[in-house]
């Protein structure tokens, strides 16, 4: 144990002077007292090396010498105002256990020990982690990442020293500002989801400012400022952001069917830094047949087959902002179990097309599918989506044009045509479900507990 935990009470007429090194001089009318692990002695003399690195004072007041210690901490922010890097000194050839952790401004200095736990655990307010062995240390690697642009931090760093116990260097800290920058915009997917109507999404990584979003038939070239300005555009919005990540515009409109189309965005941030331009383009369809209705106008349609183990919620506000969703919500047993809701479905037009609004709300599976399941008497085209990823896997050479487009609710937009029309004629044989389950091609779950949804199925007009 650190012998800065004990207090040494020298007893006698006159305590001795304060003595550095092996206390066997100067203890001869000495009797040395403790508490813990350092017993009291029966009799005077050395306590030899126990106490070779420590100060007796005249008071009896045990206090470590100092050790080595972090100096030179400074952070460096980059000018994207997404990372930076940083240096800081330990003496040459001292070995350690180095931590750093970046924290919100205002956050309170923490023990050393504790800022260790934040370092290696991720514990505490930790928005960035570094730790790692060392014996110099004069640069700054790994660099801290993760940064947002125009936040204020705090960096903390401190050194275990040895392995005994509370033998840390002094936290050092050092506060920084990110710098504004150039809001840097990625990732757009967008598609029609309708004759007339279309949805879109992509990531920026700027908090503030509005995305500008204006759609132009395909053969357009507006100039960014006629983005900026929405001029001669066929939609256009002004969307407000307020955090970086996904952003999306799940309601486009005032379209025309079978038009190609192309989507610009251009986000102008706080302080007037236009970002980069992105562009997606889809074309609407001429004619389209869209045959499945399941949860809309806040409740189950007429025909409808739900599994004994789903529970229907009450409606749920969809990502188009009406009352039109609904909540399914299974808690199955665990060995096998079937949790689903299906209709018949009568083919009357070849590969009619499927679309839905869904989110995982709950799971207590590790994994988090659903399969959609198309049949007529002789083929059953199937795939399935993974609520976490937005991954479709195990997809049936008849399920063709599948997206997946996600929301900054959290919500996932999913299309796709399931072809049924095998022979040529009208099929009044069809079926169409949607299950929940716990892996990739299965129609079941494995796992006790609550499976909860949020789903709504969209026609493009209800």
């Amino acid at each position: 144990m650190p012998l800065a935990q004990y207090t040494l009470v020298l007893e006698g007429p006159t305590p001795p002077p304060p003595i550095v090194g092996d206390l066997s001089l100067g203890l001869d009318d000495a009797v040395v007292a403790g508490a813990g692990l350092l017993d009291p002695l029966p009799q005077t003399g050395a306590l030899g090396a126990v106490l070779a690195d420590a100060v007796v004072s005249a008071t009896g007041a045990l206090t470590p010498l100092a050790g080595a210690e972090l100096s030179n901490f400074v952070v460096n922010p980059h000018a994207d105002g997404k990372r930076a890097g940083w240096t800081i000194t330990w003496p040459p050839a001292t070995p350690g256990f180095f931590s750093l952790v970046v924290v919100p401004t205002g956050t309170a200095t923490p023990a050393p020990e504790t800022l260790e736990d934040w370092a290696v655990n991720g514990t505490g307010p930790t928005l960035h982690r570094t730790s790692l062995e060392m014996t110099t240390l004069t640069d700054g690697t790994p660099p801290i990442n993760g940064l947002t642009q125009e936040v204020s931090y705090i960096a903390m760093s401190t050194v275990k020293r040895s392995a005994t116990p509370g033998d840390y260097a002094p936290v050092v800290t050092y506060a920084f500002t990110t710098p504004d920058a150039v809001p840097i915009l990625s990732g757009l997917v967008a598609t029609f989801k309708g004759q007339t109507t279309g949805i879109a999404s992509w990531l920026t990584d700027d908090q503030t400012g509005a995305s500008k979003v204006a759609v132009y038939p395909a053969a357009s070239s507006p100039s960014d400022d006629d983005v900026v300005a929405g001029t001669g555009a066929t939609f256009f919005v002004s969307k407000t952001v307020t955090a970086t990540g996904r952003v999306s515009v799940p309601n486009i409109t005032g379209l025309t069917g079978g038009i190609a189309y192309r989507v610009h965005i251009i986000q102008v941030d706080a302080n007037g830094n236009r970002s980069n331009k992105i562009t997606y383009d889809f074309t609407t369809p001429a004619t389209e047949t869209v045959r499945w209705r399941g949860a809309h106008d806040g409740a189950l349609s007429g025909g409808l087959v739900v599994s004994s183990n789903i529970t229907v919620g009450t409606a749920q506000v969809d990502p188009l902002g009406n009352s039109n969703g609904l909540t399914l919500e299974a808690n199955p047993g665990g060995v096998s179990t079937i949790c689903r809701i299906y209709r018949s479905l009568d083919i009357l037009s070849a590969a009619p097309r499927f679309r839905f609004f869904v989110k995982k709300l709950q799971w207590a599976s590790p994994n988090a599918w659903i399969r959609f399941v198309s049949q007529n008497l002789t083929i059953n085209p199937n795939m399935s989506f993974n609520l976490d990823t937005g991954a479709f896997s195990s997809v049936s050479p008849r399920i063709t044009n599948n997206i997946a487009i996600p929301l900054e609710d959290g919500f996932w937009y999913l299309q796709f045509d399931a072809d049924l029309y095998d022979d040529g004629t009208d099929d009044l044989n069809g079926l169409f479900g949607v299950y929940l389950a716990d892996a990739t091609g299965s129609s079941v779950i494995n796992v006790a507990g609550l499976h909860k949804i949020a789903f709504h199925d969209y026609q493009g007009v209800y």
